[in-house]
C-alpha cells in the first residue's frame, strides 16, 4: 500500500470504537498491583485516542510521509502483548530480551514504557485528524 493512503491494510472500518472508561491507577499499593494498573491505563489510554473518530477518521493516516495509524498502532501493541505475555511468559521458558533472562516484573515494565510511547504518537495523530487534544 503506498505511503500516505487513507485505507488500513485491514480494510474499511464500518463503526466507531466506543470511548472506555479508564481506570484509575491507585496512589499506593503494591508493586504488581501498581504495575498492572498502569499498563491497563495506558491500554485504555490508547483506546481512547481512537475513540469517537468514526470510520473515516479511523482509516486516515494523517502523515503524508508514514503509514502510521490509529488502527497500526492499536494492532502493533496486540502483537506486542501476544508475543510477551502469550508466547514469552505464558510458555514458562526463561525469556530473552536482547540475550538476557527477564521476569514478568519486566516485561510489564516494557509494556508501560511501550504504551506511554504508543500513546504519544496517537496523540498527535488524533489532533492532525480532528484537532482533539488532551489527557
Amino acid at each position: 500500500m503506498p505511503r500516505g493512503s487513507d485505507l488500513t491494510p485491514l480494510g474499511q472500518f464500518t463503526e466507531s470504537i466506543q470511548r472506555p472508561d479508564r481506570p484509575k491507577p491507585p496512589d499506593n499499593g503494591g508493586e504488581l498491583l501498581q504495575l498492572t494498573a498502569w499498563t491497563d491505563f495506558y491500554r485504555a489510554t490508547l483506546i481512547v485516542k481512537c475513540s469517537a473518530l468514526g470510520p473515516g477518521g479511523l482509516q486516515r493516516r494523517p502523515v503524508g510521509s508514514s503509514n502510521l495509524s490509529q488502527p497500526g498502532l492499536t494492532r502493533r501493541k496486540t502483537f506486542v502483548e501476544r508475543v510477551w505475555f502469550e508466547s514469552t511468559f505464558a510458555d514458562f521458558a526463561a525469556p530473552t530480551y536482547y540475550g538476557r533472562e527477564v521476569n514478568l516484573r519486566r516485561i510489564l515494565i516494557h509494556m508501560i514504557e511501550e504504551y506511554a510511547r504508543h500513546c504519544g504518537h496517537a496523540d498527535i495523530l488524533r489532533e492532525l485528524i480532528d484537532g482533539s487534544t488532551g489527557y
